[in-house]
């Protein structure tokens, strides 16, 4: 008689690899990178021109890496993380990442040299750029930039906060937040909206 356990049901937030995909999932995810996602990565590139690490040709089908449960579509484009959300409200670009962002925004500095505390971006800037992302017209005040250098190992770059809502200390994720990071050339090197 074989031993029963009891087997954990499969975690809500298990991903799933492009490799486990069968030959059907693969083709309608692909109907759906072209017809959904495609457009999402196209505008989204549009509204943040020249400040990507890529370009949008560069996300194609064969870059999928996996899914994440409840609409998380995550592809590698060389060593930059991509994370496409799509849900019955629409599709779009929910996380960016470098790598190089991962490791110099996790880091402290240790060359004891003086912070570079400028920021590359003004908040003219900012507006436009998510004004075109998301459709929403922020306010001035509603628009956070800080030194990365004050943080982290990223010199000379900022932390951007849009739209963000805090009660008492603690910060509320809505659907009209954005946070980003831009390095010191003021390029995009980590979005999450």
């Amino acid at each position: 008689m074989p031993i029963l356990t009891n087997t954990p049901p499969q975690s809500a937030n298990q991903s799933k690899r492009a490799s486990e995909f069968s030959t059907q999932e693969k083709k309608d995810l692909e109907i759906k990178f072209k017809s959904k996602f495609k457009p999402a990565i196209e505008n989204w590139c549009k509204a943040y021109e020249g400040k990507i690490p890529f370009l949008p040709s560069d996300v194609t089908f064969d870059k999928f890496h996996s899914k994440l449960a409840g609409g998380f579509y995550t592809f590698m484009i060389g060593d930059t993380t991509l994370t496409i959300f799509d849900s019955k409200k629409g599709t779009r670009v929910f996380y960016m990442m470098t790598r190089e962002a991962a490791t110099a925004l996790n880091t402290l500095p240790t060359s004891g040299n003086p912070r570079n505390l400028t920021v590359p971006i003004k908040r003219d800037e900012v507006l436009k750029m998510v004004k075109a992302d998301t459709g929403f017209d922020y306010q001035p005040s509603q628009v956070e930039i800080k030194p990365t250098a004050a943080a982290c190992a990223l010199d000379g770059g900022a932390f951007v906060e849009v739209g963000r809502v805090m009660k008492g200390d603690m910060e509320i994720l809505t659907e009209n937040s954005l946070s980003f990071v831009v390095s010191s050339d003021g390029k995009l090197v980590s979005y999450q909206h």
